[in-house]
């Protein structure tokens, strides 16, 4: 379906032209392409099969890594949450008990 801007629907029901043109969508758009420079940065240089962390800051029950995109190019993020009492171990890269993981903080819990 093709898009049509207020502009021109509201030419064709009514008569009457709009001072502008309204797109809607287009700030959505743009800020997906903002946040796919983003995951294109994140990406840069790193191994698919790593998952990280996107903040210090970040529950440490989560973690993503990236994922190419063969049909459309570029990457997206695939996400994990550990259940309950485990946490994301970044240097076994699994789901483990929150006693035996260095946390996000640089701590032991």
């Amino acid at each position: 379906m093709k898009k049509i801007t207020v502009s021109l629907l509201v030419t064709l029901l009514f008569g009457y032209t709009l001072p502008q043109a309204i797109e809607f969508g287009l700030e959505d758009k743009q800020e997906a392409e903002r946040f796919q420079r983003v995951v294109e940065e994140l990406c840069k240089n790193r191994p698919s099969n790593e998952y990280f962390r996107l903040s210090t800051e970040s529950n440490c029950r989560d973690a993503v890594r990236c994922v190419k995109n063969d049909f459309r190019g570029g990457h997206s993020l695939a996400a994990v949450r550990c259940p309950t009492g485990l946490v994301f171990d970044l240097e076994g890269q699994t789901c483990d008990w929150a006693s035996k993981v260095m946390l996000c903080g640089g701590s032991f819990s």
